[in-house]
């Protein structure tokens, strides 16, 4: 496992030579930005940090921590950064419950800009105790890459996933426990004659490891077991009008058995007006339908209807102004999901969000704020719940 580990720092040291737009100014729900390497290119700059701000009885504190740093190398064709405050949950027979400080990546771009090789490299996990406590005697690593491979007309063609994660645990009832897994995944992808994709297959090979040396038997009999297992199936075919738009797609598990169809519909401009979707939502059917509305040219409404068991269903509208910039959204819930939930926005006079408000749990009033550069990057934002700041970031950028 020491060389599996080795091999991945390597490449995240060694200089090898896509991804959909997203909104440069709106931070996701963790504060941070998520800008991709063309973002950088096409904006001339080089990199850039978020801070979050403590904050005490509603005052923002001087105290600050890194919680996102990015850097881009024209030259290298790399972007490099570190995303702080990350969560997640990990299965152990020990503890369930664990917390990842953050993690450090390198992505690697070709001359057009396509991504060819990502790695992400987690920080220990901080493993808590019975009363929530952390605990320290608890180390674990994962590491995830992903090689992607094209055809000569820069059409994805193959993913190459890789998946490592060890875990070495100790408590009092425990001399050590073990975990490893490994996990490599190739996607392969075909395409029709208008270069649209058509199937795409997946190839999974898995390696499980689990050496558990207990003084008292209480998870588990002292063992060692090494699994290794192999499936190969199609994922997600996908068909095409004689517009070549495409009018639906079929996802499979991995015994054949078909787990989510998607059927889509336009209008007489060629538009998506409707999208209804099947799947499997633990193992029951869930149904998902979304219509679309239409002002002249641009998005007017949007309403989506979800369910995933009988008499428990979620309903949503949204309302876009006439440059497409969506104005409200409203959500209602019947039989026991989260509560209705509404939002409103405003932008500014050049059409960045300035102000966001929802209700949350128990009809409490969030709002977020959103405050730009000289240069029209943004500059902090601020939640506040009920008129208290929760959360402040800063924005510092490198040109």
């Amino acid at each position: 496992m020491k060389a599996v580990i080795i091999v991945i720092l390597l490449l995240i040291s060694t200089p090898l030579y896509g991804q959909p737009d997203k909104t440069l100014f709106q931070p996701n729900n963790r504060g941070l930005l998520d800008w991709t390497y063309n973002d950088f290119v096409k904006n001339n700059i080089t990199g850039f940090e978020a801070y979050s701000m403590d904050t005490a009885n509603s005052i923002i504190t001087s105290r600050k921590s890194l919680r996102q740093k990015l850097e881009v190398d024209t030259i290298q064709h790399t972007l490099t950064g570190y995303r702080g405050n990350y969560s997640t949950w990990v299965w152990s027979p020990l503890l369930s419950i664990s917390t990842v400080k953050g993690y450090y990546f390198r992505n690697w771009y070709n001359s057009n800009g396509d991504i060819v090789l990502e790695v992400k490299c987690s920080l220990p996990l901080q493993y808590l105790n019975e009363n929530k406590q952390p605990n320290k005697e608890a180390n674990f690593l994962r590491i995830d890459s992903i090689r992607y491979f094209y055809t000569d007309t820069l059409l994805l063609k193959k993913l190459e996933k890789f998946y490592f994660r060890t875990l070495i645990a100790y408590k009092k009832i425990i001399d050590t426990a073990y975990l490893d897994d490994i996990f490599t995944t190739e996607d392969l992808y075909t395409y029709n004659e208008k270069k649209l994709q058509s199937v795409h297959y997946k190839n999974n090979d898995s390696v499980l490891s689990h050496k558990w040396n207990l003084t008292i038997d209480t998870f588990y009999s002292p063992n060692n077991k090494w699994n290794f297992y192999r499936r190969s199936y199609i994922y997600e075919k996908k068909k095409y009008d004689h517009n070549f738009k495409i009018a639906e797609s079929a996802k499979y598990t991995d015994s054949g058995k078909i787990d989510k169809i998607e059927k889509f519909s336009y209008d007489s401009s060629n538009r998506l007006s409707g999208k209804i979707a099947e799947s499997s939502f633990l193992g029951k059917r869930a149904w998902d339908s979304i219509l679309y509305k239409y002002d002249d040219t641009t998005l007017a409404e949007l309403y989506t209807f979800s369910s995933y068991s009988p008499g428990k269903y979620r309903e949503n509208w949204q309302k876009y102004n006439g440059t497409g910039l969506l104005l409200n959204s409203f959500t209602r819930s019947i039989e026991g999901w989260e509560a209705n939930i509404a939002y409103s926005y405003e932008y500014d006079t050049y059409g960045r969000i300035s102000s966001k408000t929802y209700n949350g749990a128990n009809n409490d009033i969030n709002k977020c704020f959103y405050q730009y550069n000289d240069k029209g990057y943004l500059k902090s934002y601020t939640h506040t719940l009920n008129d208290r700041t929760i959360q402040y970031f800063e924005y510092n950028y490198y040109y």
